[in-house]
């Protein structure tokens, strides 16, 4: 299963806060990267993953989040 069916299967089965949770778990998460971008940018310097991109990552999220509001 890839990530974006793991997502759909997470949404659709179980309790519909299934949804609000999914959603309150990126929004939370995106938060505490974008507070906390000089320590992430120390601890993934040498990681698989660019410290921007995952901040940019974030920053999308937050901003899709926003627009849903």
């Amino acid at each position: 299963m890839n990530n974006i069916q793991f997502v759909k299967k997470m949404m659709e089965s179980g309790s519909p806060l299934n949804q609000i949770f999914v959603i309150e778990a990126i929004a939370k998460y995106s938060e505490q990267v974008l507070s906390n971008k000089e320590s992430l940018r120390e601890s993934m310097k040498d990681g698989f993953i660019h410290p921007e991109a995952w901040f940019g990552c974030a920053e999308h999220a937050s901003k899709l989040i926003k627009e849903r509001k």
